[in-house]
């Protein structure tokens, strides 16, 4: 049993239990008055794209951000940890990430102790209009199932949700129904997920992450799944996907949930997403956590970028990065935020989860993965694997520990100081003034594919191999470019890119030169 954000244990029993068969109405059903003043066509994911490339110039793209329940009142509770406060924290830090594009305009729903204000007064002038407005659509809905236009999903393709009390599911419907009336392109719910198992000290035995959808027979579905989709495939990198039935195809469409459009209220694309749940340790312990909320507000704001084609490129899948790393950084506790950015960045590496280095092929039957092995700033048997299948890799003494050679060879590729440039006889700065491209070799150019690639090699997350050959090849190309997406010089197939010109060179030796 999952909750949509988890009502409190200590409220279920007076929870009032609202059938929400959120079964989609035909766009070809003729809406009462009511509706008609209310409700939009849903843009296609084409309108919506091309509102996207051209909202420089015109109207913004304007997203809104729920965060999961209401001020102060509802939702999950574990060991003092509330979901009403940490979806609060998530949902404000990817606001703050969506605003650093300015085709965007982002709405947060609400604080810790209030709705933002275009709510609240539209709450306390609407609720007879949003009462009718939910009993039209519900109407609608009873017609065409009596008629059989429409099919309800089985009940055993549904994850079952907890139910809101009634003026609650009165606020989420007139969510909707703001959103309609107010031009919103993109409506985002934040939750964390809960089930029934966990008591006060005992943890769920569910863990994961899960991105609900609205049904395909609701108006805004077939927007909402790339939508979905894209969020869900950012999560990944980090998160498992949840280990609860249905819930474990990561992206789940849904006809119960009010969020998502409950009767087709909602003609906006939509999606609400189930941030791990509650009880998992990366939730619980207060600094992890903090990281935890970047991190998740993080991977949702790429994903977001994903779903308009206008990726970002991200240097590191963990806002805890880039980091120094020390041998006593781990500290002395069962967690920390520094063993939760170590796993972070191991697995960056591919190498954790890992096998115990001491596990006989034979036995291999299962790899670890981010469900037996999450990442959660929890030291133990998954930390020491991981550092001791890095060491290996990279030729270092087994120990299983942050020693100092592997200290060294973690901040080489983590860390947030310079690693100092190898200089050459020729001199690596400044680089040659003349456009260098794949192909090129030193001879002929006074070494500066040399002198390219030396400076390059300062940073090996952009040039792993970190080779100085004197021959622009794939490796040097595929740093190269990495570099000007990250620094905003060139576009993926676009004029320029892979090619060291004079904006690129300059910036070259503007960042590792100077």
């Amino acid at each position: 049993m999952s909750y949509s954000g988890g009502m409190k244990s200590s409220l279920i029993t007076t929870l009032v239990l609202l059938l929400v068969l959120g079964i989609a109405i035909p766009t070809t059903f003729a809406l009462t008055g009511t509706q008609q003043a209310t409700d939009r066509k849903t843009a296609t994911l084409p309108e919506l794209m091309q509102k996207y490339s051209s909202a420089n110039s015109g109207k913004k793209v304007r997203i809104l951000i729920m965060p999961g329940h209401e001020p102060g009142f509802g939702g999950a509770e574990y060991q003092n940890t509330y979901e009403r406060e940490i979806t609060v924290e998530i949902a404000d830090e990817l606001a703050n990430y969506l605003k650093n594009n300015p085709r965007f305009e982002v709405i947060v729903a609400r604080s810790n102790t209030s709705w933002t204000q275009d709510l609240a007064n539209y709450f306390q002038t609407n609720g007879s209009s949003i009462q009718s407005f939910v009993t039209d659509h519900k109407n609608a809905f009873a017609k065409l199932l009596g008629e059989g236009q429409i099919t309800q999903r089985a009940e055993s393709d549904q994850v079952v949700h907890a139910a809101a009390l009634d003026d609650v599911a009165m606020r989420l419907y007139g969510i909707n129904k703001w959103a309609n009336e107010n031009n919103i392109d993109l409506v985002l719910h934040i939750h964390l997920n809960d089930s029934p198992d966990h008591g006060p000290d005992t943890p769920s035995q569910a863990s994961g992450f899960a991105v609900y959808i609205p049904d395909a027979q609701y108006g805004n579905a077939a927007t909402s799944r790339p939508f979905g989709e894209a969020v869900a495939a950012r999560l990944s990198t980090l998160v498992a996907t949840s280990t609860l039935p249905i819930e474990n195809k990561g992206v789940v469409e849904d006809q119960q949930l009010i969020a998502l459009g409950a009767y087709n209220t909602l003609s906006v694309p939509s999606a609400l997403v189930e941030y791990s749940y509650i009880t998992e340790p990366q939730l619980v312990h207060p600094e992890i956590r903090q990281l935890v909320a970047k991190d998740y507000a993080y991977e949702t704001y790429l994903g977001i970028q994903d779903f308009f084609k206008d990726s970002v490129f991200s240097k590191y899948p963990s806002a805890s990065l880039p980091f120094t790393f020390a041998t006593d950084s781990l500290g002395t506790g069962s967690s920390s935020p520094a063993a939760y950015t170590l796993q972070a960045a191991l697995h960056t590496l591919n190498f954790y989860p890992a096998f115990a280095s001491t596990t006989p092929a034979n036995v291999r039957l299962m790899a670890p993965t981010l469900t037996t092995c999450p990442i959660n700033g929890m030291l133990g048997a998954c930390t020491t694997n991981a550092i001791e299948a890095f060491q290996i890799a990279k030729g270092i003494p087994v120990t299983g520990t942050l020693s100092t050679t592997t200290v060294n060879a973690l901040n080489t590729l983590f860390s947030n100081v310079p690693v100092p440039i190898q200089t050459l006889t020729t001199g690596a700065c400044p680089l040659s003034t003349k456009a260098i491209t794949l192909g090129a070799k030193d001879k002929g150019t006074n070494d500066a594919v040399a002198r390219l690639q030396t400076v390059l090699s300062s940073d090996a997350v952009f040039y792993p191999g970190r080779q100085v050959t004197g021959t622009f090849g794939p490796a040097t190309l595929t740093a190269v470019k990495s570099f000007q997406i990250a620094h905003g010089l060139a576009k993926k197939g676009g004029p320029g890119y892979g090619i060291v010109g004079p904006k690129t060179r300059a910036a070259l030796e503007t960042v590792y030169c100077s």
